[in-house]
């Protein structure tokens, strides 16, 4: 396994990106767009030798800066992605339901290819729907699951330093929206800036270090900047700052399947098709803590 470059321990959050095993032309290339999402932080020219195993790659995201793993596989039930928190967890399974490479995007919607200097700046993690009330109602279990997903999934980017961060200096966006079913779609954006050359800063739009925007009802709302609530900070914040949204790709939906809490062996947290008694809960457990220490020796 090798990079293209080594990072220092700055608390910048660094993925790898890859795939295991056999996968479909498609899906390899979504592997290569994902690292182009993550980028200037995406490790864009990992190479993954035949005989690296997920040891391998924690053992070195201390020396490269990782904080994060991104693995995509394929059986015959179709292809999963995992998230990962290095270097302990927790690892979120999802089996991936669609998706749309950026050359698919391309010619789809006839935009233009995503431009080499928005690569140099991080994208904004944008979130919507994580705490839906549907699902509060209908499936507790499920909510807290996407709470947890949501701060894994906010972890993968850079925080945003509101009281420094002007809009002109955005390029990019990633939305992660959460549907009433618990289903996570994301988009990623380009950003076009028609504003003068003094640009305010951000804190006037974000009370936290990400924005959040759980009251926008669809991906739509994103796209054209439309909310329920005219005098919200969103839309004082674009009324004359008009910002057009170019969707770059990839696009794909996440369905969550499990949460571990470890590095793919810690106890279940979280499964969409089963529910564990106490005792079953603790042997799980108990099990892990086995697996670990075969691990770690």
């Amino acid at each position: 396994m090798s990079s293209d470059k080594s990072a220092p321990n700055d608390g910048i959050p660094r993925s790898f990106v890859f795939k295991r095993g056999k996968v479909s032309i498609a899906a390899a290339d979504l592997v290569k767009d994902i690292r182009q999402v993550f980028q200037p932080y995406g490790f864009i020219q990992l190479k993954v030798r035949k005989g690296n195993n997920l040891r391998d790659f924690t053992a070195v995201s201390g020396i490269l800066g990782a904080t994060h793993m991104t693995i995509l596989t394929s059986s015959g039930e179709g292809t999963t992605m995992r998230i990962i928190k290095l270097p302990a967890g927790p690892t979120l399974t999802f089996r991936l339901k669609d998706y749309s490479t950026m050359a698919d995007m391309h010619k789809a919607l006839r935009t233009e290819h995503l431009p080499q200097f928005a690569m140099n700046y991080p994208a904004l993690c944008i979130t919507a729907g994580f705490k839906n009330q549907t699902i509060k109602d209908t499936n507790p279990g499920l909510l807290k699951a996407l709470e947890l997903c949501k701060t894994t999934i906010q972890g993968m980017y850079p925080e945003l330093n509101v009281a420094e961060v002007s809009l002109r200096s955005l390029k990019r966006c990633v939305l992660y929206s959460a549907s009433d079913t618990g289903a996570i779609t994301f988009r990623h954006y380009l950003l076009r800036h028609p504003l003068d050359a003094e640009s305010e800063s951000l804190k006037v739009l974000l009370g936290e270090k990400r924005l959040s925007l759980g009251h926008l009802d669809t991906i739509d709302d994103i796209s054209t900047l439309k909310v329920r609530n005219p005098k919200t900070d969103l839309d004082r914040f674009f009324r004359d700052k008009p910002v057009k949204l170019i969707e770059m790709g990839p696009r794909y939906t996440l369905e969550l399947i499990k949460i571990e809490g470890g590095l793919t062996t810690g106890l279940v947290l979280y499964h969409a098709y089963i529910t564990k008694t106490e005792e079953q809960i603790a042997q799980t457990e108990k099990k892990a803590r086995q697996t670990r220490g075969r691990l770690d020796k």
